[in-house]
């Protein structure tokens, strides 16, 4: 059984390489250069058997001591300047999470094992790191969240009037309706030497034209790909994987949410 545990530090950092010039960081970091700081959230999941004596797989009070003790060394500091763990390394959100995953699991009773940390440094950049390896070599997952804007109407030229509104409701409106999407995904690879499993504009730029030919347009009108498939989340899901799937290698999950009741998620 897992259980997680959700926690908070606040610290500050910054993306600097000593062996290259000022405009080659620059050029490649942007504005993380510069030091600033986050509001980092971090969810814990540890595994294990229920104990018998107490129906916990660990007892909460436990856990949250010995990851407290472990982020009291990063709340309200300088990772840069005041971690040893980041004198060799950039504090990349992929970097800090692998050294809590092993801090962490290192002070964990053998009665559990650490299964995976998810630490977000904003609402829509998170690293998943479950201590994959690929050699000697770090393998996280950076978690990515984007946002477009679509119409749709679900309807069915094979199906009956009667039954395209009894199967889909109000979703059959003649006229469409629409949303506000968020799409998050995960790509997993080693950790480069600039501390991260791709770069971030990278990413941005590959995720955004897959976006930009769904963002603002109705979906079963404007798309070919639904020109003979009813436009649900799920067959958006699998539209977004297969363009992704092609141009972004590494790609881990796909996950749509539709409205805060509805998300939709597919491993890639």
């Amino acid at each position: 059984m897992k259980v997680t545990r959700r926690f908070y530090f606040s610290a500050s950092h910054k993306y600097y390489r000593e062996d290259w010039t000022e405009s080659e960081n620059k050029r490649v970091f942007g504005k993380c250069v510069n030091y600033h700081g986050h509001n980092y959230v971090l969810d814990v999941t540890v595994e294990g058997n229920v104990d018998p004596e107490t129906g916990m797989v660990i007892n909460l009070t436990e856990l949250k001591k010995i990851v407290n003790q472990v982020l009291e060394e990063f709340d309200h500091k300088n990772l840069n300047e005041d971690l040893p763990y980041f004198k060799k390394k950039i504090p990349t959100t992929e970097n800090i999470a692998i050294v809590l995953w092993e801090l962490i699991r290192d002070r964990l009773p053998n009665t559990v094992m650490l299964s995976e940390i998810r630490l977000y440094e904003t609402d829509d950049l998170f690293v998943i790191y479950r201590g994959e390896h690929q050699g000697d070599e770090h393998k996280p997952i950076l978690g990515r969240k984007y946002r477009f804007s679509a119409s749709h109407r679900l309807n069915n030229p094979n199906l009956s009037e009667e039954d395209n509104k009894r199967i889909f409701g109000k979703c059959n409106n003649p006229n469409g309706h629409g949303h506000n999407y968020y799409l998050e995904l995960g790509v997993q690879n080693v950790v480069n030497h600039n501390g991260m499993v791709i770069d971030l504009k990278r990413l941005d730029t590959i995720v955004m034209n897959v976006i930009n030919e769904l963002d603002y347009k109705w979906l079963d009108r404007d798309i070919e790909f639904f020109r003979d498939k009813v436009p649900t989340t799920e067959n958006l899901l699998l539209y977004l994987k297969q363009k992704l799937t092609n141009v972004l290698p590494g790609l881990s999950f796909v996950r749509i949410e539709e409205t805060l009741k509805n998300y939709f998620e597919l491993e890639a």
